[in-house]
């Protein structure tokens, strides 16, 4: 109490300056503690912004970039396309010409087979039907069959063939083939491809089974 007394019995006018040196040390130290602790926080957030907005602005280029090339390839393309039309166009054109050009020339060759041996036929009594296999004497059905699996198709390939060979694909097909004689098959082909149809009917008619 003594002491709380003294204190209250001395002036305030010495106790303003002191208050005033107190309040002025307080903001010296707050100044100071801005103006150098929180300095380098300030410039390393300052630091990171300029490196984050170094990075946007070198994405934005690089993006830019990337974009005026891909519309550029795009633009190219796009022009490459409305050249190539034309001609693509033309090439469908000339392509559904060529198909109809095809079906008209095997519908001709249908045509033409069957004007071509229209009388022939009269004359054996049969139809005839162009590289008809069966129309040799000796070769039924099944053995056609065996000769086209083996590429022979046509009159003039059988023809070109020898009886050895005929003979060849035969006994390959088993014991029930190896019984005919292809000797006269070759010759018989070759008269039907030169047109000697009188000639042929008269030799299949001395024929037995294809053999002489």
């Amino acid at each position: 109490m003594k002491i709380l007394s003294i204190f209250l019995s001395i002036d305030l006018m010495c106790w303003l300056p002191m208050l005033l040196w107190l309040l002025g040390a307080f903001l010296l130290g707050w100044l100071f503690r801005k103006l150098f602790c929180e300095k380098p926080k300030l410039q390393a957030a300052a630091d990171e912004k300029n490196a984050l907005q170094l990075d946007y602005n070198a994405y934005k280029d690089s993006s830019q970039a990337k974009y005026l090339q891909l519309q550029g390839e795009y633009d190219a393309s796009k022009l490459q396309a409305a050249k190539l039309a034309p001609a693509l166009a033309k090439i469908e054109e000339l392509e559904a010409a060529l198909v109809a050009a095809n079906n008209k020339k095997q519908d001709f060759a249908g045509t033409a087979a069957v004007k071509d041996y229209k009388a022939i036929s009269a004359f054996f009594g049969s139809k005839i039907v162009a590289d008809d296999l069966k129309l040799v004497e000796g070769i039924g059905p099944k053995i056609e069959q065996l000769f086209h699996a083996a590429g022979l198709k046509t009159w003039d390939s059988v023809a070109k063939s020898t009886p050895e060979q005929l003979k060849a694909i035969l006994d390959a097909a088993g014991d029930h083939y190896k019984m005919h004689d292809p000797g006269t098959w070759p010759a018989q082909c070759a008269m039907m491809v030169n047109d000697e149809w009188a000639a042929l009917k008269k030799w299949q008619d001395e024929l037995m089974g294809g053999k002489e």
